[in-house]
């Protein structure tokens, strides 16, 4: 959903940059936010939300956010909450540029992501996408199961998660 929204954007010629965690390595494109069906967009990847201030700055001629239209920004879980909710603000509410944010809401245990939980509250829209669990192919899952075992909370990989139903889910499928 994020790269279709960014895409439409980018077609109606706005003034883009895109942001992703670089812990986030999936698909073997470590500069790109990635599909499981295979599209891709360019992103930068970065690991802290001072470095998107950085990039802002120094990438857009000086003239930083004046220069933007919109930021994407993909894994936000994976951000410090307080420092994104910061970025947002001031990109939304003093520059007036849009923020489409994505991310998971909650990790495979159900427990909120409290960068995404943020941002949901200060959001003008909030749009949450299902996916088709890998267990029963029901079109509605909004959970991540996790396949591989480990004592962190979250581990980064698309070989490591997939959707679930509710029912599935619940039952421990």
């Amino acid at each position: 959903e994020l790269i279709r929204r960014l895409t439409i954007q980018d077609i109606a010629q706005k003034k883009i940059v895109i942001f992703k965690h670089g812990a986030d390595d999936r698909f073997g494109k470590p500069k790109d936010i990635s599909s499981r069906n295979g599209h891709h967009l360019s992103a930068i990847p970065v690991k802290q939300v001072s470095e998107m201030y950085d990039h802002l700055d120094s990438a857009l001629g000086g003239q930083g956010f004046d220069n933007l239209d919109l930021v994407g920004i993909d894994e936000i879980q994976f951000f410090d909450k307080d420092e994104l909710v910061e970025l947002c603000k001031k990109l939304v509410d003093e520059k007036g540029i849009s923020v489409i944010a994505c991310g998971l809401d909650s990790d495979y245990l159900r427990v909120p992501f409290e960068t995404t939980a943020h941002l949901m509250a200060l959001a003008d829209s909030v749009y949450k996408s299902n996916a088709v669990c890998m267990k029963c192919r029901d079109t509605d899952a909004v959970y991540t199961h996790r396949l591989s075992g480990g004592d962190d909370r979250f581990e980064v990989g698309s070989d490591n998660y997939e959707p679930r139903c509710r029912k599935c889910r619940v039952s421990g499928e």
